[in-house]
């Protein structure tokens, strides 16, 4: 997933655009001389032009950014889709995303961000610092950015090295550091850790256990400046990650157009039966089978009961056969971690509500699901195998089942 084609047309048609906007400064200056000429050999500048580190395929000069801060930028302002990792590697826009370790959110604001190399490849990552409380790593990769999630006690306090502290808990506590980024997937090294258990303690250094006196002094190297953390503000992102730009240029990348996903599948509404096709497209009417069997109606994303203190957002949605019967239905992602199920009978569309954190989390093409699916862990695999009026029935699947199938897509609403 990625070559370079899309973040190369990016930086193409910024120059162009800067082309333009130089051309018009030019002129200006040009009918400004005509009207006030000056001696120039009296004239001098003692500006240094430097080389830029972002080309064009051509090795015209560019704006002066490194690619992978380019990259960065256009992500975080909703310019260029990212691949993240925890959701199947799906593409998403950032203003369209709504995840936080692997759970469906409602919200998710960045507080504070870092600009470190993490893998130590000589290209930074830029880290968030987030709410819900977690951690972020974008990582640039063959045109692509990837984005990983961390539990925020796992990966804080991060060295100008890329080293980090990690806790598991009260009882658990050390350093790490991850050695590769690997297009959605990533190896983290333990150096140092300790654990206290039953009232005993534990260090181990790079693998072998330890003294108290021996880890000591292992970690006294970590006792350093962290790496800076700056405000996630649009002012510290432009001048953190594009550097001294002209106002002209700032503007040009503001003003960037937005990047295609390189992979986009349509929804096909054809695989849905008609009123199932028009409750999702239209809005409508349905009956919640597994809730005492409440009259609910989805219009524009939101899910609606009789009462305004029963709604609730449906933040995406997914078409997938979920029983195996060759008949796709709809899966709503909603908020307060909620998994929404609409199924067409010879009654109409009924409704089967689960939680995402420990009924019905992810679900991969295949129909089969994740149960108690977070960052955490899973404490299973299933699959229905018929809705009923009540609910539904269902089947433990093994992992294999699930993993080896890819992760259903999920539209915006």
């Amino acid at each position: 997933m990625g070559t370079g084609n899309n973040l190369r047309t990016t930086i193409i048609s910024l120059l162009l655009i800067l082309c333009l906007a130089g051309c018009t400064a030019a002129k200006d200056q040009s009918e400004l001389n005509e009207n006030n000429p000056v001696d120039d050999s009296s004239v001098q500048s003692d500006e240094k032009v430097e080389d830029n580190p972002v080309k064009t395929d051509e090795g015209e000069d560019a704006l002066d950014i490194s690619e992978n801060m380019l990259a960065f930028y256009l992500v975080l302002n909703s310019k260029k889709p990212f691949v993240s990792a925890g959701e199947g590697c799906q593409e998403f826009y950032w203003n369209e995303y709504n995840w936080c370790l692997l759970q469906p959110v409602t919200s998710f604001e960045p507080g504070r961000f870092i600009v470190v190399d993490m893998d130590r490849d000589g290209e930074e990552e830029i880290m968030l610092y987030s709410w819900p409380e977690s951690t972020q790593v974008l990582d640039y990769q063959d045109g692509s950015v990837y984005v990983y999630q961390f539990v925020f006690r796992g990966m804080n306090n991060v060295l100008p090295n890329g080293v980090y502290e990690g806790s598991g808990g009260a009882s658990v506590w050390g350093f790490y550091r991850i050695t590769e980024f690997d297009h959605g997937t990533f190896q983290e090294e333990t150096l140092a850790y300790t654990e206290t258990y039953g009232g005993d303690e534990y260090y181990e250094v790079e693998g072998r256990e330890v003294t108290f006196r021996e880890f000591n002094e292992y970690t006294e190297q970590f006792k350093v400046e962290p790496a800076e953390v700056h405000d996630f503000t649009e002012e510290l992102l432009d001048e953190v990650l594009l550097g001294n730009l002209s106002e002209v240029e700032l503007a040009v990348v503001k003003n960037a157009p937005v990047e295609e996903m390189l992979e986009q599948k349509e929804p096909d509404f054809t695989a849905l039966p008609p009123e199932l096709n028009e409750i999702l497209t239209e809005g409508g009417a349905f009956i919640c089978a597994n809730d005492n069997q409440k009259k609910l109606f989805l219009e524009d994303g939101v899910v609606k009961g009789e009462t305004e203190d029963e709604e609730y957002q449906a933040l995406y949605y997914s078409i997938v056969d979920m029983d195996g019967d060759g008949i796709s239905e709809v899966v709503l992602t909603c908020d307060f971690r909620t998994t929404l199920i609409l199924h067409q009978t010879d009654e109409g569309v009924w409704g089967y509500r689960f939680g995402f954190d420990n009924e019905v989390g992810a679900i991969a093409e295949n129909g089969t699901f994740a149960v108690g699916y977070s960052i955490y862990g899973t404490k299973g695999y299933g699959r229905i195998l018929s809705f009923g009026e009540n609910g539904c029935e269902t089947e433990n699947v093994d992992e294999a089942e699930f993993a080896g199938a890819d992760r259903v897509w999920y539209y915006c609403y």
